[in-house]
């Protein structure tokens, strides 16, 4: 979570910065920061760790991995803005702990949707790879959600239909 939070935050400044002018590389800096993560989070692993752990920087490896491939498409696409839609369709996490009411400090935007984060704990989980495919469908759900519809996830089994949509 702590992960996203920053991810998502040093992205949106670094596109604020892009679009001003005043520093031309700043996703490329973001880029490097993910790499770097991902360096110390890949050694670590390498070497012998309690069961708990290894699945914490596993389920790390793995998100690390899906915002390294996000920066990558930013930068290809010539991003240069935080209202760009390549940007906004991202499932993006934001903590401000100025808000009063601690279960509106967190919240979670994709594309013009927004959900406080609920904070339920479900212990450590094998993290899913995220792919463009997952990203299509998270933007799918959000939106049907933000509109107060349902949405039905289909297709063969054990494609990870369920652990999406949790």
């Amino acid at each position: 979570l702590a992960a996203q939070i920053s991810w998502s935050e040093s992205v949106e400044q670094a596109l604020q910065a892009v679009s001003t002018g005043s520093d031309k590389n700043a996703v490329e800096n973001c880029l490097k920061a993910v790499n770097d993560t991902l360096n110390v989070l890949a050694d670590s692993v390498l070497h012998e760790q309690p069961p708990v752990r290894r699945k914490k920087l596993e389920s790390l490896i793995t998100e690390l991995v899906h915002q390294r491939g996000i920066t990558r498409t930013l930068i290809q696409k010539k991003v240069a803005s935080p209202k760009s839609f390549d940007w906004l369709m991202q499932m993006r996490m934001y903590f401000d702990p100025k808000n009063a009411d601690v279960l509106q400090q967190l919240s979670i935007q994709m594309a013009n949707a927004k959900f406080n984060y609920g904070f339920e704990y479900l212990g450590v989980q094998d993290k899913l790879v995220q792919t463009p495919l997952t990203d299509r469908c998270y933007l799918t759900m959000t939106q049907a959600l933000e509109a107060r519809l349902g949405g039905s996830p289909f297709g063969p089994a054990g494609t990870g239909k369920t652990e999406s949509v949790k």
